[in-house]
């Protein structure tokens, strides 16, 4: 599925399955979605928005990369509601124009497993909560990963891998900074 345009896309608890490439020229908002699957690697240059009342949503990666294209952006704006990205990995993570991030209603939840985030920027976390289950890895490739207060980061399982991948170690530790 390729999408022309923007809008708000109505899955009424259904799934939606993304072929791969540029996959959006607009903003998209999925509204009562339980499952979005990606087939192949996918470029996300948009706001892919996740809307829903007691809302709860997948994201399936089948191991393919997601790239976050400039403008690129996740966000989860209702109050309780759940994301979980599953088997993915996440390119082009980090602030500013030329990466793409997380944007988290203080109360919501997006939970990643089987995930690697590669970095391309610095990214700071202000809000709502990103929680680590088993297999997830950060290549941070020299940038910095910050939780501010208002910002919670939640492990689930052994560990989470803060890796240079063999690039020199500027920055190897996440920081927690108070607002």
């Amino acid at each position: 599925c390729r999408i022309l345009g923007g809008g708000t896309m109505d899955i009424n608890n259904r799934s939606l399955r993304i072929t791969g490439g540029n996959f959006a020229n607009a903003p998209i908002t999925f509204l009562n979605a339980s499952g979005v699957f990606f087939d192949a690697d996918t470029t996300i240059s948009q706001y892919l928005t996740f809307k829903g009342t007691s809302f709860s949503s997948k994201i399936s990666g089948g191991s393919f990369a997601v790239t976050f294209g400039d403008g690129g952006r996740i966000i989860l704006p209702d109050s309780n509601s759940r994301l979980e990205i599953t088997n993915m990995v996440l390119k082009g993570f980090g602030d500013g124009p030329t990466g793409g991030d997380f944007d988290i209603h203080p109360t919501s939840t997006i939970s990643l497993q089987d995930c690697t985030i590669e970095m391309s920027g610095n990214y700071t976390h202000a809000q709502g909560t990103i929680e680590f289950r088993d297999g997830c890895r950060i290549v941070h490739q020299g940038n910095t990963f910050s939780v501010q207060t208002g910002g919670y980061l939640s492990l689930h399982g052994a560990s989470l891998i803060y890796d240079s991948l063999n690039k020199v170690d500027k920055n190897p530790f996440i920081f927690f900074n108070e607002a």
